[in-house]
């Protein structure tokens, strides 16, 4: 077995990111490089990690340089986990580990060794779980590690992927070439800085938990509120996209744009929702139907407490079709939101949870708390690319 021990630069921020959402002396990374995807016909030939020692960030890798040495760097792994807290990897629970877990059992049995398995001694941190709800709202074409580090502006050096490298494994141990195993040590190599950068994923998640609140509003062009946001705690992920939330039951009104839209510029650290107004008569439908009379020449229900100041007017009892009073005004749709007051537009008959909107008035826009929940809500539904 060859032990490469790389000690990062101090100078790259990146590096200490991971370092905001946990104890860097309690958290490992790992990836591994296997001749195949089956471990009971391939075996691993490279396990590299990342951990903190000495103030500074490494990159280790156990390189299988002789093709034997699968028992050594396995043991030596766990040598290493036993130390730590929480795994971090990308897809390493649907792969990595099973694959790492099979081996191991497969040499205990076949060589009459005891390494230990300590996979479950420790807390799993999946990136790949972690970013795939947001793989529509960041318009990734797949969740492979490469891709989202092209999204997140990483130009990797090595251009092979894990099959091409498994025949220059096998090159290498038989003609013991340097340029073989700078092939082989430069990929697991970027896949480890990679995991880094990955961990803006971290933010993004935070984020989709609501660790945002709204800072400043407005309105923009008259028909669209702006909702400026910054977060809490102080973590912006270091990416910018923009994203919509994806409603296809929603119809296309050509006087009012179909979905809110997210605009996360990390360069600037700075983040906004933009909401369509639509404007006009919208109801609002009163629940207690029995409490209360429509009017149909006021178009109108009122309470029966005032049938005796509105007996002018022909009355018949409301059902919940037409129990509604007319507000004339600018309106926001809530997109599913169960708080606040709901209206529909002037046509509704039969009021659904998707068609409610909640007014622009001076009541809801005053309510800090009820527009941080909306808020939180839109950018959570809107990274789940709902």
């Amino acid at each position: 077995m060859q032990l490469i021990d790389e000690i990062l630069p101090d100078t790259n921020p990146q590096y200490q990111k991971i370092e905001e959402y946990y104890d860097p002396q309690e958290v490992l990374m790992f990836d591994i490089e296997t001749t195949g995807l089956s471990a009971s016909s391939s075996f691993i030939y490279l396990i590299g990690v990342n951990l903190k020692k000495e103030g500074c960030w490494h990159i280790i890798q156990l390189f299988n340089d002789d093709g034997m040495s699968e028992p050594e760097i396995i043991s030596t792994f766990m040598d290493i986990l036993k130390d730590y807290k929480y795994l971090v990897e990308f897809n390493g629970d649907s792969f990595d580990i099973p694959f790492v877990r099979k081996r191991l059992e497969y040499i205990n049995r076949k060589q009459g060794t005891d390494i230990i398995d300590r996979f479950d001694d420790i807390t799993k941190i999946d990136l790949y779980k972690l970013i795939r709800p947001y793989k529509k709202a960041l318009g990734l074409a797949n969740l492979k590690q490469k891709t989202i580090e092209r999204f997140l502006g990483i130009n990797r050096i090595d251009q092979m992927n894990g099959g091409e490298l498994i025949n220059v494994y096998f090159q290498y141990l038989t003609y013991k070439n340097k340029k073989y195993r700078s092939l082989l040590l430069q990929h697991n190599r970027d896949d480890m800085e990679g995991m880094f950068f990955l961990t803006d994923i971290f933010a993004l998640n935070r984020l989709s938990l609501g660790c945002l609140k709204f800072s400043d509003m407005k309105i923009v062009g008259g028909n669209s509120l702006r909702l400026k946001l910054f977060f809490t705690p102080d973590i912006f992920p270091e990416m910018s996209f923009a994203s919509t939330l994806n409603n296809n039951s929603l119809s296309i009104n050509m006087n009012e744009a179909v979905s809110p839209l997210l605009v996360v510029s990390g360069n600037i650290k700075e983040a906004y929702i933009s909401l369509p107004i639509s404007t006009g008569v919208f109801k609002y439908f009163y629940k207690d139907t029995k409490n209360y009379h429509f009017y149909p020449e006021l178009d109108s229900a009122y309470h029966k407490d005032l049938a005796a100041s509105l007996s002018e007017y022909e009355k018949v009892s409301a059902n919940k079709s037409n129990c509604y009073t007319k507000l004339e005004g600018y309106f926001i749709r809530k997109y599913g939101f169960d708080s606040g007051k709901s209206f529909y537009p002037a046509d509704t008959e039969s009021p659904a949870r998707s068609d409610a909107y909640i007014e622009l008035s001076d009541e809801f826009l005053s309510d800090s708390s009820l527009v941080n929940e909306f808020t939180r809500y839109i950018v959570k539904h809107i990274l789940a690319g709902k």
